[in-house]
């Protein structure tokens, strides 16, 4: 068992202290695919390190609409490659679900009833991942490379009520256009918070 220190306990407990953050080791993006009473969770590409079948993975929709929650790893699948100097990812697919709020949520603006949001998956589970509306944070919080309109998610890891992912989408020629504005070609980059600083921990275009 994990001893916790005088130390670690004010922090954990004294109001004021935010919990450390523990960046998941895989984050990747999916697309809520919806039909009559069951979801899945479609389009989960780009897991850094292999995970196993069975073990579980945290869900957090891109609306406030839908609460986050877990599901289970079925299958794991390598991911293609552009080039053969590309990274290797891996592709993963969950069991569907039939339960819980992101079943009957309203669609984002702009989607239909059959794909209405999208979703951050993370690996290993982070149950205490939330996400972020627009108006809960400022472009200060954001990567400095990064402007609000091209945000797609916003996901505070330890209740400190500020961004520790940030995914974005926007146009490959013009990143300060999202593509709700109209793209030809379209690019997205997810950032981390880590040790203070923004980094990018993945980023893709077309092939």
């Amino acid at each position: 068992m994990k001893r916790l220190t005088f130390t670690s306990l004010l922090i954990t407990f004294l109001p004021g202290f935010a919990l450390a953050v523990e960046l998941p080791g895989n984050i990747a993006e999916g697309t809520v695919y919806r039909e009559k009473a069951s979801v899945e969770i479609v389009n989960i590409f780009s897991f850094r390190n292999k995970p196993k079948p069975g073990t579980t993975v945290t869900i957090v929709p891109f609306t406030i609409k839908a609460a986050p929650l877990s599901a289970k790893i079925t299958r794991v699948a390598k991911g293609a490659q552009c080039t053969a100097t590309d990274k290797l990812w891996y592709e993963i697919y969950l069991n569907p679900i039939t339960s819980g709020s992101i079943v009957s949520a309203r669609p984002e603006l702009g989607r239909n009833t059959t794909y209405p949001f999208d979703v951050a998956v993370l690996h290993p589970q982070n149950p205490m991942a939330r996400y972020l509306a627009h108006n809960q944070y400022q472009p200060k919080d954001l990567p400095a490379a990064i402007s609000m309109n091209v945000v797609k998610g916003a996901l505070d890891l330890n209740k400190d009520g500020r961004p520790d992912i940030v995914f974005a989408g926007f146009c490959c020629d013009n990143r300060n256009k999202s593509h709700a504005q109209g793209c030809d070609y379209m690019c997205s980059e997810t950032w981390v918070l880590k040790n203070g600083k923004w980094v990018i921990y993945d980023k893709s275009q077309p092939c």
